[in-house]
């Protein structure tokens, strides 16, 4: 299959995990497995998929932490990876997905901070990190995502230490949730 570039098996009962073989699908360009009942962690061999606009994988019972190879997918428009049981801390090289417009990570079981290399993602329209276990301060490079649409950040543990971060999200008028937590993040 290897001049595939369409992989569409979403809403089925599929089950088991994910193989690194999916890696050698080097043209592949739209990856559709959400809804379905995929365990375990997400291949390294990812990262191989260069040419990768979509990568849907929500709605399953992914878990392991998010390999730093999904910064090699140079060609990633839109990553809907919500509804499973990712944790861990997000990866400093989603920073690399320059045409990334569509970043959702929403209801899993992320720690740690939100890295500040998400601020160079400067297509991004919508930013979906509620829901998980994320601690600190809001990242103040997020004021440089002149794109943006929507943020949602609510459910998490974070506050806010540059004023000037929540003015900008109001002057933008952004579609943003986010409650700041009392919580001290947990080391």
């Amino acid at each position: 299959m290897s001049n595939l570039i369409y992989l569409n098996l979403f809403h089925n009962q599929l089950s088991g995990t994910l193989p690194e073989s999916l890696g050698n699908l080097n043209l592949m360009q739209r990856f559709y497995l959400h809804n379905n009942q995929f365990s375990g962690t997400l291949p390294e061999s990812l990262g191989n998929l260069s040419s990768l606009v979509y990568l849907y994988l929500h709605n399953n019972q992914l878990s392991g932490t998010l390999p730093e190879s999904l910064g090699n997918l140079s060609s990633l428009v839109y990553i809907k990876l919500y509804n499973n049981q990712f944790s861990g801390t997000l990866p400093e090289s989603l920073g690399n997905l320059s045409l990334m417009q569509f970043l959702s990570l929403h209801h899993n079981q992320f720690s740690g901070s939100i890295p500040e290399s998400l601020g160079k993602l400067s297509r991004l329209e919508y930013l979906y990190l509620d829901h998980n276990e994320l601690c600190g301060d809001i990242p103040s490079s997020l004021m440089n995502l002149n794109n943006l649409k929507n943020l949602l950040l609510n459910n998490n543990h974070l506050t806010v230490s540059f004023p000037a971060l929540t003015a900008w999200l109001n002057k933008r008028n952004i579609v943003s949730d986010w409650t700041m937590s009392q919580t001290p993040c947990s080391k």
